[in-house]
C-alpha cells in the first residue's frame, strides 16, 4: 500500500523544482581579474577573463575595448589610459561582456584594481603609533 506524499514532501520538492527552474535561468557569470604588466616602455593594466561566446564584446566601464582570445580573452590598457577613463577615487571597474547574437544574455562583473593603482596619495601630517 503506497501513502499519499505529506504536505511537507510536496512543498520541499515544489521549492527545489523552482530553485532549480531560477538556476538555469539565471545569467551567465563573468568572471574577469586585473594586474599590472610592463607592455614595452609602459605599463599597462592587463584585464583578463571568460566570456560565454567568442563573439561577445567587452568593455572597461563605459569603454569598448578589442580583446586578444575567444573565450578567455585579455586587454592590456596603457596606465594614461585608466588614468583619463577613471577618477583617481576608483577602486573597481565594471567588466561588462554584451550578450551574443545568438540571443544569449550578457553580463558584468565588479573587479577591483590592484591597490593605489589610481589613488593620488596623502600626506599625513603626523603618525601616532601605540605599543600594546
Amino acid at each position: 500500500m503506497r501513502m499519499a506524499p505529506s504536505p511537507i514532501r510536496l512543498l520541499c520538492t515544489l521549492g527545489v523544482s523552482f530553485l532549480a527552474g531560477g538556476v538555469a535561468d539565471a545569467a551567465p557569470r563573468v568572471e574577469a581579474r586585473t594586474y599590472l604588466r610592463h607592455c614595452g616602455v609602459e605599463t599597462c593594466l592587463m584585464v583578463t577573463g571568460r566570456r560565454p561566446d567568442s563573439s561577445a564584446v567587452v568593455s572597461l566601464g563605459d569603454h569598448r575595448v578589442p580583446v586578444s582570445g575567444a573565450r578567455n580573452w585579455r586587454v592590456a590598457v596603457p596606465l594614461q589610459t585608466v588614468r583619463t577613463w577613471f577618477p583617481p577615487s576608483t577602486r573597481t571597474i565594471t567588466v561588462h561582456v554584451s550578450g551574443a547574437d545568438d540571443g544569449t544574455g550578457g553580463g558584468e562583473a565588479i573587479v577591483p584594481l590592484p591597490i593605489g593603482l589610481l589613488f593620488s596619495g596623502v600626506q599625513l601630517a603626523s603618525l601616532e603609533v601605540r605599543a600594546r
